[in-house]
């Protein structure tokens, strides 16, 4: 690969990733992160992605994050045909409508023969297909797949040997379920690519897998937000009457949030300083299951539903906050969850999963982690980040680790 870091020739990458701008969630972020510090190289940059409407529904959109990736970027986006996502009858097909379960039982077989991966898999000759088309006609020198989910890999595996491009695989937000999807193939395509993990815990899923990959993986944590100036105004602790206590739920945790509600309840009703207090919720509740009934029922105490802030919209809100609370998967990357260590206040974070090594909410000192999600671990949780000394809530910010990343494939690349 010609240098991403500023040689005499441009190089051409192309990245295949399935959540991007204006989509907001963590893989959005990341891959928007990743595409700019490719853009600040010097690289000619495509971006082939799937415009999903689960992905609108689940995670909303945020204008101000699409910002963030820079306007030389390319962004090619593919329709989503999964029949779930065509609803009205009046524009289904003759046979669909005669036998509606064996047409979708004839079509999910015809997904799974191009790559068996539910909800993801039926895309993958129509991102193939485009990749290839994009790397044919203009040259590629880099293809990176932004996992998960795996198809990407897949696809950017045969576009790179195709073309004898570098592969870059990086395995932003997956468990360790997302390395038994593809088989052979995707083990291939680990076994010879660069690899980047977010965290300590996504190596160690990986390691389970291909020691040998593992080993060689670069970690490269999240990092959307920048160090302030010298001489800004730091976050201080509020001294307003009520408390305000934002909550902020994963679109994956809203299982959880039943719980979390009920912990606020009782801790309402034993801490004094939370008698009045209120709990902003921000999140994009489903619309199905018990989460919007759950909020309106708690209206009573001090439970509010608060429209989700955009990624610049986010420290003004942090500002307004004496408490942040975090309902969030522990055994995934903590992604965007971690610009709230910034905040300047306590964190009480609420999972049901064990986190893995290196997750940033185990090592930082202003957050208290629930024991579980029983109201009482809960509600124990609330009162003792309250109690915290302030001199322990120190925020924490996180630069991008892009450009050392693409600096460690330049020297690779070298070395070759």
């Amino acid at each position: 690969m010609r240098s991403v870091g500023g040689g005499a020739a441009v190089s051409r990458a192309v990245v295949l990733g399935w959540s991007v701008p204006p989509i907001d969630s963590s893989l959005s972020r990341r891959t928007a992160d990743l595409v700019a510090a490719l853009s600040d190289a010097g690289c000619l940059v495509t971006v082939i992605t799937v415009d999903s409407p689960a992905a609108v529904r689940d995670d909303g959109l945020d204008p101000a994050l699409a910002r963030r990736i820079p306007d030389d970027v390319r962004i090619i986006r593919i329709a989503d045909d999964h029949p779930d996502e065509l609803q009205r009858i009046d524009r289904w097909s003759y046979e669909r409508a005669l036998d509606p379960a064996g047409w979708r039982d004839e079509w999910l077989a015809r997904a799974a023969a191009q790559f068996d991966e539910p909800g993801f898999g039926h895309v993958h000759d129509r991102l193939r297909e485009e990749a290839l088309r994009v790397a044919d006609t203009e040259g590629v020198d880099l293809v990176v797949a932004v996992a998960a989910p795996m198809v990407t890999v897949a696809v950017a595996a045969d576009v790179s040997a195709r073309h004898g491009a570098d592969l870059v695989v990086d395995l932003a937000r997956t468990t360790g379920g997302d390395f038994e999807i593809g088989g052979q193939r995707v083990r291939d395509a680990l076994s010879r690519a660069t690899v980047w993990c977010p965290d300590e815990g996504t190596r160690a899923r990986l390691r389970d897998v291909d020691p040998t990959a593992a080993e060689r993986a670069l970690i490269v944590p999240d990092g959307f937000g920048t160090e302030p100036e010298p001489g800004a105004a730091l976050p201080a602790r509020r001294e307003h009457w009520p408390l305000r206590v934002g909550c902020f739920v994963e679109p994956d945790a809203w299982s959880a949030f039943v719980e979390v509600v009920e912990g606020w309840i009782a801790a309402r009703a034993v801490h004094p300083v939370l008698t009045e207090a209120i709990l902003a919720v921000f999140g994009r509740p489903p619309a199905a299951g018990v989460a919007p009934s759950v909020l309106a029922q708690a209206a009573p105490a001090g439970v509010v539903a608060e429209a989700s802030p955009s990624v610049d919209d986010l420290p003004e809100v942090h500002r307004g906050l004496d408490l942040v609370v975090v309902v969030s998967r522990g055994d995934l990357p903590a992604g965007r969850t971690a610009d709230h260590l910034a905040a300047g206040v306590p964190v009480v974070w609420c999972t049901a999963q064990q986190p893995g090594p290196g997750h940033p909410f185990e090592e930082a000192s202003q957050v208290v982690r629930a024991a579980d999600l029983t109201p009482q671990a809960i509600t124990d949780a609330i009162r003792t980040a309250l109690a915290l000394d302030p001199a322990t809530v120190v925020p924490t910010w996180r630069v991008s680790a892009w450009p050392a990343a693409l600096e460690d494939l330049d020297a690779k690349e070298d070395r070759r």
